[in-house]
């Protein structure tokens, strides 16, 4: 009787511990980044506009899924031609998410346009303040049909 008591309790607890929601099993999911996609140097020449002005308009696309991460498309972000990897690292703290694009290798004297595409999160139903490299900042309210853009301002740092 003893063992069959104890092989119950084993079982119900095994349960419990097994039937957990997608929200439990979300809060156990650390935050992060994964880089996706980076294209080649768009172009050393920037396109000149109607006006006359030569342009690379930086701006980031994003949409949410329903896993609870917001996939970012970010376009002509100005890096070095030389550049040899780079990483795009996030962090949250306080509802601001903070993302940084690093790329490591040489200095050159010359810069290109490159898009790349990323996803962040696990991300929680709520207003976040976005920080992209420390100069550009948006608010979001994150929901699992969000989408949006962003036109970024160049930082001339690169």
């Amino acid at each position: 009787m003893k063992d069959l008591l104890f092989t119950l309790a084993i079982l119900t607890l095994g349960m419990m511990t097994s039937c957990s929601s997608d929200d439990e099993k979300q809060k156990d999911v650390e935050f992060g980044t994964e880089l996706t996609y980076i294209s080649d140097c768009k172009s050393t020449q920037a396109p000149t506009l109607s006006n006359g002005a030569v342009s690379y308009d930086e701006y980031i696309t994003f949409t949410a899924t329903t896993d609870k991460y917001l996939n970012i498309k970010h376009v002509n972000h100005l890096l070095s031609c030389c550049f040899g990897n780079i990483n795009v690292k996030s962090s949250i703290d306080n509802d601001i998410i903070t993302i940084q694009i690093i790329a490591d290798g040489q200095e050159c004297n010359c810069v290109c346009p490159y898009d790349m595409e990323y996803k962040i999160g696990p991300l929680e139903e709520k207003t976040y303040v976005v920080s992209i490299n420390g100069f550009n900042s948006f608010t979001i309210n994150f929901s699992r049909n969000l989408q949006g853009t962003q036109i970024l301002e160049t930082d001339g740092q690169n």
